[in-house]
């Protein structure tokens, strides 16, 4: 086994149980090799792969390489039994339009404490369509952090000026940023705007599979 194993091991469950071959085929290499990743037969993952990784499925270096603050150890924190849940609002888009976040909501999603923990302002948005399915599946409720500044390729919700804020992953330039889809279906619409145009109001920083849903 291997840090980095366990935590791309954890990046395939995240991703709907993706199979090995799925995550080879994504990042150009071989079933075979993700599989010595994942045993830690090849410890030392070349700096290429990685950064593919980080590219296609929004990650940071930690979450990759970090035992304590990895896809593993957090995946670990919120599927123990034992350490009880915490719970956060579940908002719409229409609630997030303007400055303020409302906070008279009637349903409520129950998380990890630990996820509590690192996000006590988090609320959660359900995920009603294909917009963005190759990170987050349908029926699942986004677990954003408006409090969390996003990196390059976070996905995040942004109030770009229409009618409702939209979900995408967000890619930053000089002066310019393209907020685009990841969908496996039905592709929409990609926007690119002026920085002073976009609007972050929350990062995704977790989703809560329907399974998992109280």
């Amino acid at each position: 086994m291997s840090v980095i194993g366990d935590n791309i091991r954890a990046l395939r469950k995240l991703n709907g149980e993706m199979t090995q071959q799925a995550l080879a085929d994504a990042i150009g290499v071989t079933r075979e090799t993700v599989n010595k990743w994942e045993m830690g037969s090849i410890g030392n993952v070349r700096t290429s792969n990685v950064d593919a990784l980080r590219s296609i499925f929004g990650l940071s270096v930690d979450d990759l390489r970090s035992e304590s603050r990895g896809l593993a150890a957090r995946q670990s924190d919120l599927t123990a039994a034992d350490v009880g849940r915490s719970r956060i609002p579940v908002l719409h888009l229409a609630d997030l339009m303007g400055k303020t976040l409302r906070t008279d909501a009637t349903c409520f999603v129950d998380i990890s404490p630990a996820l509590f923990d690192r996000h006590p302002r988090a609320f959660a948005l359900f995920i009603d369509g294909p917009s963005m399915n190759s990170i987050l599946p349908e029926g699942c409720h986004a677990i954003v952090d408006p409090e969390t500044n996003p990196a390059q390729d976070s996905v995040v919700v942004s109030d770009i000026g229409a009618s409702l804020p939209v979900i995408r992953r967000l890619h930053r330039g000089a002066t310019k940023a393209m907020l685009s889809e990841d969908s496996l279906t039905d592709h929409g619409e990609d926007f690119v705007l002026d920085i002073n145009q976009v609007h972050v109001i929350g990062t995704v920083v977790w989703y809560q599979p329907a399974a998992e849903l109280t």
